[in-house]
């Protein structure tokens, strides 16, 4: 009995032993199954919300499409409905598309010329324009408002204003072009009539200048001599009279010889002659000219000339007219014992900046904008104390803008004025 229970107790102690064993393997592979649990549901929320995220991706992806094709639907629209001619050609001068526009300017149907050349509408006369398009479209350039000729249907012509620009791909290359043409017959004639107008009107005023001029030289001949009493002694009402029939007779010679220049320019037949000298010694010339006018007033003319501007390339004659004129303006409206200077300096590496300060009455800003007009005197009252031709610097803005140059004005009421110059080191021959 005793061998029995030992034997049994042995076994039972060997069962526990294994249910011990058992139940720790049973943990393990709990807890090895938890964790493979907990990856997994972590892998899964991980994959919905990538799912999530792409379909959100996808919607606003289908979003961007829907309206970049209502947008081009629209541009379409746009396009078909326009007047001017709008097509895309290949780069091989294929004709891709064709709106409405170009069939009424050109005579084709779309079904007529999509896939045809586009040398059909180039004049035979110009066989290099279609390749030096090509050229500067290649180089991802664009061709604006280029004024040529085309060919109709009917074989007749038309002026047209041609726009072509490069259409590139995602990488950025060239792979077509799109061109508009617009008709100009209409503007053409218009500017044709404006330009006959401008020139009749200048060579008027250029044949009465001529034929003023004449007998107004030998008036003011006279009356020097009159002055300098080369005749015979005046009483003193006599050398007033005389004296006011020389300064008159100066001033309408002064706005005689500036109608002639702004014909001149106006009729295209001023001409620049550009050559180098020292700007200094021009700036020195033109204060010893105006230093005259100035000492009557008591008026101070001061220089500063940057060290590093010694000599430019320019119309001489033109560069001391534009400078005298603006010395002259600043000193006319300057009162007695006030200043006039005169700063040149660089601005970059083709041009410099010419400025005139003075410490006169300076200008209104709403009379600004009319400072340049011709004929215009800011100062319109018949008792105006300023006398002039209203000429000067609007002669002097054509001149400036007509060698690439600029002008510009800065005042301020009561605080003087400053006329800033912006004109090329180097200039080269040309008409005005």
């Amino acid at each position: 009995t005793a061998l029995t229970l030992g034997t049994i107790s042995t076994k039972r102690k060997l069962a526990d032993a294994d249910l011990r064993r058992s139940r720790d393997q049973l943990e393990v592979r709990v807890r090895e199954r938890t964790q493979e649990l907990a990856g997994t549901h972590v892998a899964l929320q991980r994959e919905v919300a990538e799912r999530k995220k792409k379909e959100q991706d996808l919607h606003r992806a289908h979003e961007k499409l829907r309206r970049r094709a209502e947008e081009i639907s629209r541009l379409a629209s746009i396009v078909e409905a326009s007047d001017d001619a709008i097509m895309e050609v290949s780069l091989d001068g294929v004709v891709r598309t064709w709106n409405v526009g170009a069939q009424a300017m050109f005579g084709y149907c779309a079904e007529d010329i999509i896939g045809s050349p586009i040398s059909i509408l180039i004049p035979q006369d110009r066989p290099a324009e279609m390749k030096n398009i090509l050229k500067k479209l290649q180089r991802g350039e664009c061709l604006k408002y280029f004024e040529t000729v085309r060919v109709k249907k009917d074989g007749t012509s038309i002026n047209v204003s041609l726009t072509v620009s490069p259409i590139k791909n995602d990488a950025g290359k060239v792979v077509s072009t799109s061109r508009i043409a617009r008709a100009i017959t209409e503007n053409k004639r218009f500017e044709q009539s404006l330009q006959d107008s401008s020139r009749l009107k200048s060579e008027f005023l250029a044949n009465m200048s001529h034929e003023l001029r004449t007998p107004l030289n030998a008036i003011i001949g006279f009356s020097e001599l009159l002055v300098d009493e080369k005749p015979g002694q005046l009483n003193p009402r006599q050398k007033e009279y005389v004296a006011d029939i020389l300064n008159s007779g100066r001033h309408l010679l002064q706005l005689i010889n500036d109608v002639l220049d702004l014909s001149r320019i106006e009729a295209g037949k001023m001409e620049l002659r550009p050559e180098n000298f020292c700007i200094k010694k021009a700036i020195e010339e033109v204060c010893d000219i105006a230093g005259a006018i100035a000492q009557k007033k008591e008026i101070e003319i001061r220089t500063e000339i940057a060290a590093e501007l010694d000599r430019v390339t320019l119309d001489q004659q033109k560069f001391k007219q534009v400078l005298y004129n603006l010395v002259a303006n600043g000193i006319k409206f300057t009162d007695p014992g006030g200043r006039v200077k005169i700063v040149c300096s660089p601005c970059d590496r083709n041009h410099f900046k010419l400025s005139v300060q003075d410490s006169g009455i300076g200008i209104k800003t709403e009379d600004l904008r009319r400072l340049f007009f011709e004929f215009e005197q800011l100062e319109s009252c018949p008792s105006r104390r300023y006398e002039g031709t209203g000429l000067g610097l609007a002669l002097t803005q054509k001149i400036v803008e007509r060698q690439d140059g600029a002008i510009d004005v800065q005042s301020e009421s009561g605080k003087g004025s400053t006329f800033s110059v912006i004109l090329p080191l180097v200039t080269t021959e040309d008409k005005l």
